[in-house]
Formats: C-alpha cells, sequence, structure tokens
C-alpha cells in the first residue's frame, strides 16, 4: 500500500548532528574487524563518494531493493514528489549489489562524505550487515530505511511507481533517469534487478 508523502517540509539533520549519528554508529563496530566496507545498492554503485581499494559483486538475504521513499528535493518536489528505492527488509528477499573495501588512509573524510551525503535526514538507519561475495562473507555499513519516517512511502505496483517516477524532477535530474542509471550500473558489473527493469520498462 503506497502511503502518501509528508504534507509537511522534512527537517534536515544539521551537520553537527550527522556527526554525532556517525560518531554512535562507529561505537558499534565489533572488535577485531579490519577494514571498513560499505555495501552499495543504488546511486553509489555508479558514483561513490569515498575513496575505496576494492569493489566486489555482493548479495544480501533478507533484504531488498524497494521502490518505497519519496523524494521531495532531489529526484521529485514537494507539488510533484517523485519515488526512490531503499534497502527495505523482507525475510525471504535479496538484493544484488555492490560492497566498496575503503582506503584506510582516507576513512574519516571517507565516512564523512558518506554521511553527509546519505544521513541528510533519518530516512535511512545506517546498520552492520553480512553480505556475501564470492568466497567470504563480509560485515558491511548499509543503509536501510527507517520505515517510521514521513518520507517511507510502503510499497507500490509497477504501474503506480512509473505513474509517479515519469513526472517528477529534482535537483539532481529525473527520477527516471536515476532509475535508468541504477539499471545501467547493475548491468556493467554483471547483475539485474527484475522489478527495477519492469518499472523502466513502463517508463
Amino acid at each position: 500500500m503506497l502511503h502518501p508523502p509528508p504534507d509537511k517540509p522534512v527537517t534536515p539533520l544539521t551537520v553537527s548532528e550527522r556527526a554525532a549519528l556517525l560518531q554512535s554508529f562507529l561505537k558499534t563496530k565489533k572488535e577485531g574487524d579490519g577494514s571498513l566496507h560499505v555495501f552499495a545498492y543504488g546511486s553509489l554503485i555508479w558514483d561513490p563518494c569515498f575513496a575505496f581499494v576494492e569493489r566486489r559483486k555482493a548479495r544480501l538475504q533478507g533484504w531488498v531493493r524497494r521502490t518505497c521513499l519519496w523524494s521531495l528535493h532531489a529526484r521529485g518536489k514537494p507539488d510533484a514528489p517523485g519515488l526512490v528505492y531503499g534497502l527495505d527488509r523482507e525475510k525471504e528477499g535479496h538484493c544484488h549489489g555492490v560492497v566498496f573495501t575503503l582506503s584506510k588512509g582516507d576513512i574519516k573524510i571517507s565516512l564523512e562524505r558518506l554521511w553527509d551525503r546519505e544521513m541528510h535526514t533519518t530516512v535511512y538507519r545506517p546498520t552492520w550487515l553480512d553480505v556475501e561475495t564470492s568466497n567470504t562473507i563480509t560485515r558491511a555499513i548499509a543503509f536501510v530505511v527507517n520505515r517510521a519516517h514521513p518520507l517511507y512511502a510502503g510499497t507500490s505496483s509497477p504501474e503506480e511507481a512509473a505513474a509517479l517516477i515519469a513526472q517528477a524532477h529534482g535537483k539532481f535530474g529525473s527520477c527516471a533517469d536515476y532509475y535508468r542509471d541504477t539499471i545501467t550500473a547493475l548491468a556493467k558489473q554483471g547483475l539485474e534487478d527484475t522489478t527495477l527493469s519492469s518499472v523502466v520498462e513502463l517508463l
């Protein structure tokens, strides 16, 4: 079921609030964990904002890339909201993406850039998750959706999603291009998402 977009502006986090959230999150890192890893399932695949030393295809069990977030600025406007996707919980589902290994010499600035980009509001929750690569399990930072946030849109049919996506345009371009760029980026990694592809075919 698709929830309506918020009728009031969503207050963004301040710089100091984002910094505090980052510091609090890093305290949850397990002792003994070595390199830092980030799981990318969307625009970070083709436009990472951090220095990295390795990129590997990865699979995340129990989560799906779902069209479930309202975009009122980046890929839409309050009077014509965009509908973008997030990493949403689904016990029997899975999500293919990319896991990046951050460059150790640039950890601090890389994480600050990542938080500035992803934690504009609290619609995402940074979470440590175990992702599968070709030969190992890697513990990585993943930004999952916060279902209690006003920007959480719930679920929609491909037809509902495509109708909203087709008319939305925001600060970073059209919502439709956001989906096409994702499909292209996944294909370059030898990956696909049939749900996103079905939406794009309707645009």
